[in-house]
């Protein structure tokens, strides 16, 4: 998980506006944002 959020943090200070970290099986619910975690800069 820890690689995950680097990665999701490093993005983030690239540019992209939001993170959404979850299973791959839950892809559906991922893009409707019924699942995952959602991880955005608000700075």
């Amino acid at each position: 998980m820890i690689p995950k959020l680097d990665n999701a943090f490093v993005a983030l200070d690239h540019g992209v506006k939001q993170v959404i970290v979850g299973k791959a099986e839950e892809l559906r619910q991922l893009i409707v944002n019924a699942a995952g975690t959602k991880i955005t800069n608000e700075t």
